[in-house]
């Protein structure tokens, strides 16, 4: 009885934990690749990313300071 219920945790357990990759696998296969023009104009990474307007100047004002140094 009790190795039966070992092994059902077990099994649980890895299925729990091969999900979680098969999850991860799905959302890297989802990766938007951009190129280093794309990433400096505000509109394309609003657009492509769908994100508001704000968020747009302020990821490309991370990139550029990125690209210098600064970050």
């Amino acid at each position: 009885m009790l190795i039966g219920i070992v092994l059902l945790v077990v099994v649980g357990l890895l299925y729990f934990f091969w999900h979680k990759d098969a999850e991860n696998e799905a959302r890297l296969q989802k990766a938007i690749v951009m190129s280093q023009q794309d990433v400096q104009d505000k509109n394309v990474l609003r657009n492509k990313l769908d994100v508001s307007k704000q968020n747009a100047e302020m990821l490309a004002s991370f990139i550029s300071r990125g690209k210098v140094g600064e970050v």
